[in-house]
């Protein structure tokens, strides 16, 4: 399995993020979220076991994510306790390898 594409554009996305957030702090946080696989209806629709398994299998937790796994990580960065929080990237993909396409 080969990240090497995707690691690059990951770092690059985070370096833009944190310069964005320092041109527009104090009055702007900047934050990214990289979802990694996410198990929506259409997707749950269109995949068979196999392929469940077999992309689950590359993530430590185990599984897929699930829609309200992303929305809750979401949910967290808007809460007063990040108030400090900007310039960050916050990746939503239970450990798993950077997005690639399907080989």
């Amino acid at each position: 399995m080969s990240t090497v594409g995707s690691t690059p554009r990951r770092q690059s996305g985070a370096s833009y993020y944190k310069h964005a957030a320092r041109d527009l702090a104090p009055d702007v946080w900047v934050t990214a979220v990289c979802p990694g696989g996410t198990l929506t209806p259409t997707l749950t629709e269109h995949i068979d076991d196999e392929w469940h398994e077999e992309d689950a299998s590359r993530v430590p937790l185990g599984r897929l994510g699930r829609i309200e796994d992303q929305a809750n990580g979401v949910l967290v960065l808007t809460a007063e306790l990040c108030a400090y929080v900007t310039g960050t990237v916050l990746e939503i993909d239970g450990g798993g390898p950077p997005t690639e396409g399907r080989g």
